[in-house]
């Protein structure tokens, strides 16, 4: 099995977080793009979308032959004929050896379980599958020194006045390193295809 990673800037707004002058759409469009680029050239099949969130990314992947399975807790996107609402902190419900692709854009960061998660994505994937993910890059120098000056990472504040009414306040941040991110792969038999970085910065 393979994974390929895309690195989103942390700091600055931009794909990995924040808002910029574009505002809070403009960002999460720039993140759809980043993730359906990371897709274009693989053969279609079958794809786990792990965190889906709004319906650009489905409708993209639809459009492109592939037969897409979005999993999310909260919200439920276009597709709703395979949606699955489930919490990927625990098992996911699906069998083992069913999917040829898990894309995990921008959602690693909100999950408490990421050996879990990793273990998931190795079992429902077939032989020779292919894990895409996107996740901030915290390991950048801009990241670091704002984590030394903190305590945390940039738009990773580990407190936060909490609004039952709104499923996003629930979420747990817990970004996760590349260097955290090649062991679990590592771990659950994957290896490296491609290393992609948007905006690269020291």
């Amino acid at each position: 099995c393979g994974f390929i990673l895309k690195i989103l800037p942390l700091n600055g707004g931009g794909l990995g977080g924040g808002v910029d002058s574009g505002g809070r759409r403009g960002t999460v469009q720039r993140r759809q793009r980043a993730a359906i680029e990371m897709i274009t050239g693989l053969r279609p099949g079958r794809i786990l979308d792990a965190g889906s969130g709004g319906e650009a990314i489905g409708r993209a992947l639809k459009e492109g032959g592939f037969s897409v399975f979005p999993i999310d807790l909260f919200e439920a996107p276009f597709l709703k004929e395979t949606f699955v609402r489930a919490d990927m902190n625990r098992p996911l419900p699906f069998a083992a050896n069913v999917f040829d692709y898990v894309l995990c854009s921008e959602t690693l960061q909100y999950l408490d379980s990421h050996a879990l998660v990793f273990k998931e994505f190795e079992r429902v994937l077939k032989k020779n599958g292919q894990i895409i993910l996107s996740t901030p890059n915290v390991l950048s120098a801009n990241s670091r020194f704002y984590f030394f000056q903190r305590g945390w990472f940039p738009h990773f504040k580990p407190f936060r006045t909490v609004d039952e009414n709104k499923g996003w306040d629930m979420a747990v941040y817990n970004p996760i390193s590349l260097v955290e991110i090649i062991g679990y792969m590592k771990k659950n038999g994957f290896e490296m295809r491609a290393l992609k970085a948007s905006r690269l910065k020291a």
